[in-house]
């Protein structure tokens, strides 16, 4: 380029800042699509692209305006007029610097985001734009070091993120804290199409599940009434929280009930891939698919994704804990939190196996026992100690707390929800009226929503404000 520009004069160094000015529009363009795929904050790569361009098509002018061109027609073998027929870049490039500094120390951005494809993005700018690679590097940061932190619900995820972002500031909305859902959706949005389906795949939510169910069951002819469409989209559910495929479920079927499902779990799913969507449970299992049969895809995600964390370990179904392996298996950062004592999900998928055998899948896992509470007495803690003993399989443990013994624990057996419902209204009044509790410092808990109405009804009866 440096020959053609002495060659052509002034007007190609006006024409070098035109094409600057394009390049870094395309570099913008390049980070923003990088920046979706990892799944970043995309205003946050925008506003920084356009910071960076102004400053930098601002800083090429200056420098357009303090060089003497004419120099680079008169004498161009001299060394300093090769820096200058590069000024309108390194123009651009000194004020732009200082303006992305800015904007890493206002986000508190850490250092190394912006370092570790500072040097590369230069090289690669040449072509495509310097600004853009530099943006990128400030927002992208280390494709290769961001953690994946997985939990249950999206509220559990929003409070984890905002927690992180105490901790390390900005740099916790670049990592990816989310539902075992959500993080697969995200996945498959971006390889969909490697696996028959479009990229702006519809997602069946359990209502559309059972109406499609429906829909298969009338046109295959069965009764409805020994074939519920609820019924069979639960089963149908279960079967893939097992990881298998309708031709599996096929080949395990035994006797003709069986052999039916099979049948409607084909044509569901064959009526599912020609809607372009999948229901929430094949989010997961398209996903697993996705990697397994894509080694380059599970290598990328890998690369990503250098550690790998998830909460309530004891709940992951068969897939869940398939995708957590894939992800960990060649570097082995794997963290897990959970407590076998407390898989009460087996109804949904859960299976307990998976914390049971963690460490069979990762032999070199350390494992730090969390055996202190900080919500119940030690008299509490005694009670469930004692029963939870008996379950097989458990990794021991023996709760305790700092917050001593406590009260007696108080068993009634009540004849009825009526009865229960009185006895306890009664030692509520009984709380207040002694003066040793107000309402507001008592609660009532209760398993299921249907024993709710028992219970109100005997407290709106002896008036105790709720």
């Amino acid at each position: 380029m440096y020959p053609l520009l002495f060659e052509l004069g002034p007007l190609s160094i006006y024409s070098y800042g035109l094409l600057l000015a394009t390049a870094y529009i395309v570099g913008l363009r390049f980070a923003l699509r990088r920046a979706d795929r990892a799944g970043l904050n995309s205003e946050r790569v925008m506003d920084l692209g356009i910071f960076v361009i102004i400053s930098a098509l601002l800083g090429a002018k200056l420098m357009l305006l303090v060089v003497d061109f004419d120099q680079f027609t008169s004498d161009p073998s001299q060394l300093w007029v090769l820096l200058k027929s590069g000024g309108v870049f390194y123009g651009g490039l000194l004020l732009a610097v200082p303006v992305a500094w800015w904007y890493i120390r206002r986000h508190r951005l850490p250092l190394w985001t912006t370092c570790d494809l500072f040097a590369p993005g230069i090289a690669l700018g040449h072509a495509i734009g310097r600004m853009g690679c530099l943006m990128a590097g400030c927002c992208y940061g280390r494709a290769t070091d961001v953690p994946w932190a997985i939990t249950f619900t999206n509220t559990a995820a929003g409070e984890m993120t905002e927690r992180v972002a105490e901790l390390v500031g900005d740099v916790a909305h670049r990592m990816w804290v989310s539902t075992f859902h959500s993080a697969c959706v995200r996945i498959l949005r971006r390889d969909a199409e490697r696996i028959g389906y479009p990229s702006r795949f519809s997602i069946y939510d359990q209502g559309d599940s059972v109406r499609l169910v429906g829909h298969v069951l009338r046109d295959l002819g069965l009764d409805a009434k020994r074939f519920p469409a609820r019924g069979i989209q639960a089963a149908l559910s279960s079967a893939k929280n097992e990881g298998l495929t309708a031709s599996q479920y096929a080949d395990r079927a035994t006797g003709p009930h069986e052999a039916r499902l099979a049948e409607v779990f084909a044509l569901y799913q064959e009526r599912l891939q020609g809607a372009g969507a999948m229901d929430f449970d094949d989010l997961l299992g398209n996903a697993v698919r996705l990697l397994r049969e894509h080694p380059e895809v599970l290598a990328d995600h890998r690369r990503r994704f250098e550690h790998v964390l998830v909460d309530e370990y004891q709940d992951t179904n068969s897939v869940q804990n398939e995708l957590v392996l894939l992800l960990g298996e060649e570097h082995r950062n794997v963290c897990v939190v959970g407590d076998s004592d407390q898989s009460i999900y087996q109804f949904r998928g859960a299976d307990i196996r998976n914390i049971l055998e963690f460490e069979q899948a990762f032999p070199d896992a350390t494992v730090v026992v969390l055996d202190q509470n900080y919500r119940s007495t030690q008299t509490i803690l005694d009670a469930a100690n004692a029963v939870i003993t008996r379950n097989e399989g458990r990794t021991p443990k023996e709760l305790w707390t700092a917050a001593g013994r406590g009260e007696r624990i108080v068993r009634y057996r009540a004849d009825d929800e009526d009865d229960e419902a009185r006895w306890i209204t009664r030692r509520l009044a009984g709380f207040h009226d002694g003066g040793r509790y107000r309402w507001p410092e008592m609660a009532v808990f209760y398993r299921t929503n249907a024993q709710s109405r028992a219970i109100e009804e005997q407290l709106i009866r002896f008036g105790v404000p709720y």
